[in-house]
């Protein structure tokens, strides 16, 4: 029976495919039929991810709720990026997520900065950042999702398309088992946080957590 609604079919599942089902069910979805098809055979890749600020706003936007998907998806808050060894073995660079200084109508912070250092002056650029400093130590506190820090999350892929699905699937949106060659039925994997776990004690040379030195080893 015709609907009425323009159809869509999303080829893929996984965390690309589930983001762009909840994105459609969640603005359009009283305009769309909205189906996803996704196989077994090529299931979510089950690490950890790493996200920038904009995933938070993107929930904002989409009206997720932190707590809630925070605890489906076992992640940990981020406030930028470590890179280890960087320039030479040794060398460690933070690529935060927030700002550092403040620029004027004459010229930025970094260059007023830049003049300074060359005269011995100024001290170190990561005093200038909140978000930098605050990750070195290991630093971070947000109440219902307020915070003047920029951060963003470390999460579990796996789970995190899950808890996508489960959101998509309550607004209509359909997903399907892809046929394979043989004309089986490929059934959809469920993820469970077995598949993944989460070890602080191991580094993970590209990205830096706020709740452990680092956020795991990926």
């Amino acid at each position: 029976m015709n609907s009425g609604k323009t159809r869509v079919v999303i080829a893929g599942g996984g965390t690309a495919g589930w983001l762009a089902a909840y994105s459609l069910a969640k603005r359009l979805g009283t305009q769309l039929e909205i189906t996803l098809v996704e196989s077994d055979l090529i299931g979510t890749v089950g690490v950890g991810e790493a996200t920038i600020p904009t995933m938070k706003s993107f929930h904002s936007l989409m009206e997720i709720d932190e707590r809630e998907f925070m605890a489906a998806t076992q992640a940990t808050f981020k406030l930028g990026i470590w890179f280890d060894n960087w320039a030479n073995i040794g060398d460690s660079y933070i690529h935060s997520f927030g700002v550092i200084g403040q620029g004027s109508w004459m010229a930025e912070f970094h260059e007023y900065w830049l003049e300074l250092h060359a005269q011995g002056l100024g001290g170190n650029l990561e005093d200038y950042c909140l978000e930098w400093k605050a990750a070195k130590q290991g630093k971070f506190a947000t109440q219902a999702g307020k915070t003047n820090l920029n951060y963003a999350y470390h999460l579990n892929a796996t789970a995190y398309a899950q808890f996508l699905r489960g959101k998509s699937e309550a607004l209509g949106a359909k997903a399907r088992g892809r046929q394979d060659r043989h004309g089986q039925a490929c059934l959809r994997r469920r993820a469970t946080s077995s598949r993944w776990s989460w070890k602080a004690a191991h580094p993970c040379p590209g990205d830096f957590s706020s709740t452990a030195r680092v956020s795991g080893r990926c």
